[in-house]
């Protein structure tokens, strides 16, 4: 028996800000376009799989770049998700958003909420940093 598993994600950047701050990664695809309509996804359950949001800190500085940062570390680390590996995960990707700004002073202030499910092994983890809730 095959698994399968349904996913849909729409991102937008609101009312309030002038940019998209919010970043969606599903499985392998990523996106921080505003779109219009929701995209479907349909995956054989080929393990691990993950739906990530994240959404920069609004009224901080360059959220936008601080999700897509986040949301790509978060995506590069999927191949080796598993229940006690998201939280080192997390804390790298936190760890590359310092030594960005450290590089790039001019991006001191900014950060990123997220929040996900990892599906692993016979498992389902879920997981939020910030005031993201799953």
């Amino acid at each position: 028996m095959t698994l399968k598993v349904e996913a849909a994600g729409i991102t937008h950047r609101g009312t309030v800000r002038k940019r998209n701050e919010d970043c969606i990664d599903i499985a392998y695809w990523l996106s921080q376009k505003t779109m219009e309509v929701a995209r479907h996804f349909e995956y054989e359950l080929d393990l691990p799989f993950a739906c990530v949001v994240v959404d920069g800190m609004g009224g901080h500085n360059d959220g936008d770049q601080a999700s897509l940062l986040v949301a790509r570390g978060l995506a590069r680390r999927l191949p080796a998700f598993s229940a006690n590996k998201v939280a080192g995960s997390l804390r790298a990707v936190n760890a590359e958003l310092y030594s960005t700004v450290g590089e790039k002073p001019e991006l001191a202030g900014m950060g990123s909420t997220a929040v996900g499910i990892v599906i692993h092994g016979r498992g389902l983890t879920v997981f939020n940093v910030g005031d993201s809730r799953a």
